[in-house]
């Protein structure tokens, strides 16, 4: 139940010691705890905590998780026992040293653009598909269609997990070959429990796609082949699941990206929008 933060054992509390440096204090986030729950004569506490060590010259400090347990005798509040945890570090980029290809009529927004964001996904993949619903709307707003960097899907279908992402790859494969990349990139990214053979004509129907074209590049042993290929390059570059990000640079004109950062997973957009700012700062 919601307790009243004068009802808290530990509201308030700070701690002071000394030990080689001159102060060690707790400090809470807020002047409440952050959650608490009472049994009867036995209660509960959870708190986001900072210590912060201050010397004559310096400060240093740790967020950290406290569970503490009470229990009440005689009306009075006593610690039976405490736990501390400590929340992982905020993810960042990783540093890599890449060069991959990009063909100019494979990137969306600017396709000028020295900036790159490369999204290695598979059309059956959960995450890809709540990273395109949610983070990458941000990205787009932000960063792709205003032109401040161009975006590359780069197909990775995990056919040992996905059985249909592989048909799905050829399919965006085939619309790009018709101008229409994007069109159907989307549409599957929203409809990944529909990506059947039968599921892809018709969306390539929908999308007003030549019907005979289609089918002859859907067929064709040449556009799988390429796809293979291209598979096999990404596992070279150390891609082994989806979504998986490289960022980097290119000169003007070129197809070759210099690949600088690796972000791997589906993360929040601050996570883009920090290694995105850093490396268009490099291009001012």
């Amino acid at each position: 139940m919601a307790r009243n933060p004068s009802q808290n054992p530990a509201y308030g509390l700070k701690d002071t010691v000394r030990n080689g440096w001159s102060k060690i204090a707790h400090a809470w986030r807020s002047q409440h705890f952050t959650d608490g729950l009472a049994f009867g004569d036995a209660g509960v506490v959870t708190s986001n905590k900072t210590a912060v060590w201050k010397s004559a010259n310096s400060s240093t400090s740790d967020e950290y998780r406290e569970t503490n347990t009470y229990v009440r005798k005689e009306g009075r509040w006593f610690l039976l026992a405490s736990q501390t945890s400590h929340a992982p570090p905020p993810y960042s980029a990783k540093d890599v040293n890449l060069n991959l290809t990009v063909a100019e009529n494979q990137i969306a927004g600017n396709k000028n653009a020295s900036v790159i964001l490369v999204e290695f996904a598979d059309y059956e993949c959960p995450y890809c598909r709540q990273f395109a619903s949610t983070t990458m709307k941000q990205i787009e707003s932000e960063y792709i269609d205003n032109g401040r960097i161009g975006f590359v899907f780069y197909d990775f279908p995990i056919e040992s997990s996905h059985p249909n992402a592989f048909n799905a790859a050829l399919a965006a494969q085939c619309a790009g070959e018709q101008a229409r990349l994007w069109e159907m990139n989307h549409k599957l990214l929203a409809e990944s429990s529909a990506l059947t053979p039968e599921d892809l004509f018709r969306d390539a129907e929908t999308l007003k796609l030549d019907m005979d074209k289609f089918h002859l590049c859907f067929a064709d042993n040449n556009t799988a082949t390429r796809l293979r290929q291209r598979m096999r390059e990404a596992r070279e570059l150390e891609i082994n699941g989806t979504p998986m990000f490289i960022l980097g640079i290119r000169k003007p004109g070129s197809n070759t990206l210099k690949g600088l950062r690796m972000i791997e997973g589906a993360y929040p957009y601050d996570v883009f929008k920090a290694t995105l700012e850093m490396l268009i700062a490099t291009q001012n």
